[in-house]
């Protein structure tokens, strides 16, 4: 009979080597060969009948579509949309031609002029100049033409008048909206006679009696029925190992004191020069020399400006209002319309001191009515040492040193798997990782 390595393991430790050892039952990968793959039979299994209980036929005849929405939908008429026409534009008397809320409100402030944010100068270079400046040597007169000044046209104000309207206003053209298709479905009748609220639920409802309910009972504790066995897994198959000791790769700490002198000597005290100071230079600059020839300030702005007499900026400062003769009115709703409320004032109290009449005795209130009670012991929850030891040896007889049974561990057969002295041989392994044995002979 073929089998694998994980049904001739007795112990557990010895498995294929494809998945861990599943000693506690945690393996990642449990072995698929197992009682149920190999003697498993399969069984034909019958049909469910179906409880479920067979509907009526539906009547013949065409589905009437009548719902509640069609039969006690009552029709609206429709109403034409109101368009919300504007009131009509009126001009504000007065002329308003050039007025605006800038000229209106301006209020005339004097301030500080800016304060100038020249920069500062740049510091001159002390070194000699070599050479021609270039706007000396490379300077070359150009050939303008004389510059023409465009004529302004002179404003003229415009000659139509302002009505108000803008071109919005003026030309817009109303359209009437096109009117929408209306889905509404056309109104039913409604149905002769009363609304059958017959259900197949309601009449073919059976009601069911459901037994009483009778409370379980606990299961009491039981003592195993099997000995104990002392032995643990990792007494079973505890294996000394003999692990050689470390070897010691650490230096030799002896110190060793030499018989030469110390020799103090060090390349920088061996290999010095001393050399000798020298004073720092001070760099004088030469003295400014003006450069040769003369500097020619005429440049194209000089050259092609045009001087024209302009007049002088016109002021838009608003002219002061005239002011309005007679006596001011003051007249407004809170001024005509004002009713003073009578209200009571009530008159306020004023806590007054009563001092205490009776006379002061030199005992406080806490002297006075302190009424003494005796302490009451705190009641100790020690439980009595009443136990008296025995004079008698000690006796140390336990239910485990009683009922315990010493029993031999029996040896795995897969430990002697590959060797002389196993009746298993090694006939394949698979790509899985499982690995098959047989007995000899078989």
């Amino acid at each position: 009979m073929v089998k694998c390595i994980c049904q001739i393991c007795v112990c557990g430790r010895h498995h294929c080597p494809h998945r861990p050892a599943n000693i506690t039952g945690m393996g990642d990968f449990p072995c698929r060969l197992t009682e149920y793959t190999t003697n498993y039979k399969e069984h034909k299994l019958d049909k469910g009948i179906c409880i479920r209980p067979q509907g009526e036929p539906l009547p013949q005849g065409n589905m009437e579509e009548k719902t509640i929405y069609r039969v006690d939908y009552p029709p609206h008429e429709p109403k034409p949309p109101c368009r919300h026409l504007p009131e009509v534009w009126k001009k504000p008397p007065g002329n308003i031609d050039g007025l605006t809320s800038y000229k209106k409100d301006y209020t005339n402030k004097k301030s500080k002029p800016a304060p100038s944010m020249r920069q500062d100068a740049r510091p001159l270079n002390t070194g000699k100049f070599h050479g021609d400046p270039t706007y000396s040597t490379d300077y070359k007169q150009w050939e303008l033409e004389p510059r023409r000044i465009p004529m302004v046209k002179a404003w003229s104000p415009p000659t139509n008048k302002m009505e108000g309207k803008s071109t919005f206003t003026r030309d817009y053209s109303y359209k009437e909206p096109r009117p929408a298709e209306s889905f509404k479905p056309e109104p039913m009748r409604p149905a002769e006679g009363l609304f059958d609220d017959s259900t197949r639920y309601r009449d073919e409802y059976i009601e069911h009696g459901l037994p009483e309910k009778s409370p379980r009972e606990k299961p009491l504790y039981r003592l195993p029925t099997v000995p104990l066995d002392g032995l643990t897994t990792f007494k079973r198959d505890y294996q000394e190992k003999n692990i050689p000791q470390t070897k010691n790769y650490a230096p030799d700490n002896t110190y060793k004191i030499p018989e030469e002198p110390i020799d103090d000597l060090t390349t920088f005290r061996r290999d010095y020069l001393n050399w000798p100071p020298s004073m720092p230079t001070l760099h004088q600059p030469e003295p400014y020399k003006k450069p040769p020839g003369k500097m020619d300030k005429d440049t194209t702005h000089k050259l092609a400006y045009r001087y024209f007499p302009t007049p002088p900026a016109q002021k838009y400062m608003p002219k002061t209002s005239a002011t309005v003769g007679g006596k001011f009115n003051d007249e407004s709703s809170y001024n005509t319309d004002y009713k003073p409320w009578k209200v009571a004032q009530l008159p306020m109290r004023k806590q007054e001191y009563i001092p205490n009449t009776a006379p002061f005795k030199g005992i406080s209130t806490m002297k006075a009515h302190y009424v003494p009670h005796p302490p009451v012991e705190t009641m100790t929850c020690k439980p009595e040492s009443s136990w008296e030891q025995d004079k008698g040896p000690l006796e140390d007889n336990t239910m485990y040193r009683l009922d315990y049974t010493p029993k031999e561990a029996p040896l795995c057969p897969a430990i002697f798997l590959d060797t002389n002295m196993t009746p298993y041989r090694f006939i394949r392994e698979e790509e899985t990782g499982h690995r098959f044995y047989t007995r000899n002979g078989d």
